[in-house]
């Protein structure tokens, strides 16, 4: 059953009508907080007052206002992310299982237009568990999409950069472990047993690396943090942030680009990616061949 506009009123006498001692009561209920998500109210907006008073006559039950958060990132308005900003910093939800968190955010990231609203509020969840890499992935895309500039989030900078250089220690100690299989089996056969292992096991490294990025000429402690990346024995990290920073006009050394080309399992995706950036003068004259 898809409702419209008119069924608001309809959905919300149903919902008054509820009982507890009714049949499927938590089900029933769920499911028609659930559709005031899905109803745009553009010419009479009430839905977002609804869930408003909804979740404050549900207080006692987490179910409920869980449903009410997603109503609201679903809603896509002004009006519904503002009220998901003022109540998800006062209460929270906490669901299940991460599918329900990513869930939610995949709702969020729908319309960067409107998440831009959440933020840089929203980095305060961040030292939650359950929060942390979906509000960072959330920021980084919106970051990379000039929807969020550095001055937005700077006062919280000092906590991302932290952060960044655990991510760091991780990946220097995946280099470590690359160099100790280069020197006991030798190089070619430790290409082998690593080619995907940077691929899948990245963590957050990627979304610091962007976070990062605006504070480059402002902060001394950026460049060395890309200088590290570059220097990985990681050709995946190497190449994200040559071309992460190609892309923002900033400095590349010619010898990573040409080591990058020297490897046959890379030498096209740099090459794409140069060529997406209108920048494939970069690509090194003796690779380029068919």
């Amino acid at each position: 059953i898809h409702y419209g506009e008119k069924g608001v009123p309809k959905i919300a006498a149903a919902l008054e009508r509820l009982n507890l001692t009714d049949k499927a009561y938590f089900d029933t209920k769920t499911k028609l907080i659930a559709e005031l998500g899905f109803i745009k109210d553009s010419s009479n907006p009430v839905v977002v007052k609804l869930l408003k008073k909804i979740f404050e006559q549900t207080a006692d039950t987490s179910l409920f206002q869980n449903q009410v958060f997603k109503a609201l990132a679903r809603h896509k308005t002004n009006a519904s992310f503002q009220l998901f900003k003022e109540l998800i910093l006062q209460d929270p939800p906490v669901f299940s299982d991460n599918y329900e968190y990513n869930s939610l955010f995949r709702n969020l990231d729908d319309s960067l237009l409107l998440a831009k609203i959440l933020f840089p509020e929203l980095l305060q969840l961040s030292t939650l568990a359950d929060y942390k890499d979906n509000v960072l992935s959330m920021l980084k895309t919106l970051v990379d999409s000039n929807y969020i500039k550095a001055a937005d989030y700077e006062d919280y900078f000092t906590k991302i950069y932290f952060d960044a250089k655990v991510e760091l220690k991780r990946q220097q100690i995946k280099d470590e472990k690359i160099m100790e299989k280069e020197l006991v089996k030798g190089d070619e056969e430790s290409k082998s047993l690593f080619v995907n292992y940077g691929r899948y096991n990245r963590g957050n490294l990627d979304d610091y690396s962007v976070l990062l990025l605006p504070f480059y000429e402002k902060n001394k402690t950026v460049p060395l943090f890309f200088e590290r990346l570059l220097q990985s024995r990681e050709a995946d990290v190497r190449l994200d942030a040559a071309i992460l920073l190609l892309r923002n006009k900033l400095p590349v050394a010619d010898s990573i680009l040409l080591n990058l080309a020297a490897d046959d399992r890379y030498r096209s995706d740099l090459y794409v990616k140069l060529e997406k950036l209108k920048q494939v003068d970069k690509f090194p004259e003796k690779y380029k061949n068919q």
